[in-house]
């Protein structure tokens, strides 16, 4: 299951990433997101995590006014994840989505 997911994922991630006319190091990019989420330390905010948001974001994104922000908003919302004391995960995602954008 592991290296389908890794390659819908990725497929999802390209796509994505060429309606956003993103140029760049996308392949980089994506390798870093999924290796976040993919960390056998996390529990939740894992890969099967984000796999179910962006599930759910497919079944409503034809009510957004902008559905290729709110998916790339999903794939940043919880990139960093910290169980340590005074982690700020929140703050560490939005760094790393400024630094790739």
């Amino acid at each position: 299951m592991g290296q389908a997911l890794n390659g819908a994922l990725k497929t999802r991630w390209i796509k994505l990433m060429w309606d956003l006319k993103v140029k760049g190091e996308m392949i980089n990019k994506f390798d870093i997101v999924y290796h976040n989420y993919n960390s056998v330390t996390r529990k939740h905010h894992n890969i099967g995590h984000l796999e179910s948001c962006l599930n759910v974001f497919d079944n409503v994104k034809h009510l957004l006014n902008n559905p290729l922000l709110v998916e790339l908003a999903l794939w940043y919302h919880d990139v960093i994840y910290s169980t340590a004391v005074g982690a700020d995960n929140e703050r560490d995602s939005i760094d790393l989505f400024r630094k790739h954008f």
